[in-house]
């Protein structure tokens, strides 16, 4: 027997895999045909988590907002497509909601062939190691936003590259009164 109305129409000696077979079945009839969980578009949002798993999502938060959940899931292929690349790296923090990011590599390898002037507009640092890259987002980030920026940028980026600066000093925090200083964010760089 069924919930409500709905009378079996297996014989009796039907096995518990029949009769789980006939209501799954019945459901379907009821709700309109099978629910396609491969379509982040269609997916319910308590599956999305295990759509992503199943197509090598690296990273997942539960606390995103539905939307970046399913772009983060849209973006996952491409993801893989482009892994290794700083169009891979773009492209993953862009679908987890971190936007338009700007990934420098080779920072401070300008040659000396007279096309700057020294005037003092430009700073002199030593320049990078050919790994290193940095990241300058196009949004202010906690500190745990930084730390999870972290894991997706491992999860991305070449293996024989390391993070040197993660920045978001163009897009910083004010000194208006409005952010507490509570430990949870910075100024800029992290």
């Amino acid at each position: 027997m069924f919930d409500g109305d709905i009378v079996s129409v297996l014989p009796r000696h039907s096995t518990e895999f029949e009769l789980a077979l006939e209501q799954a079945s019945m459901w379907l009839a009821r709700n309109g045909g099978p629910v396609n969980t491969w379509n982040p578009e269609t997916c319910p949002p308590e599956f999305l988590q295990v759509l992503s798993w199943g197509l090598s999502g690296d990273f997942w938060d539960a606390n995103w907002a539905e939307d970046d959940q399913r772009s983060y899931v849209r973006a996952t292929i491409d993801v893989h497509r482009k892994k290794g690349t700083i169009g891979g790296v773009k492209l993953a923090l862009k679908s987890a909601g971190y936007g338009d990011a700007i990934v420098l590599e080779r920072y401070g390898w300008d040659f000396h062939d007279g096309q700057r002037s020294r005037d003092g507009s430009i700073r002199r640092y030593p320049p990078d190691h050919w790994a290193e890259y940095r990241v300058i987002l196009a949004r202010p980030i906690t500190i745990a936003q930084a730390d999870q920026v972290r894991e997706i940028l491992d999860a991305t980026a070449p293996t024989r590259c390391r993070l040197k600066a993660l920045d978001f000093a163009q897009a910083a925090y004010l000194y208006n009164a409005r952010l507490t200083r509570d430990g949870t964010s910075t100024r800029g760089i992290v």
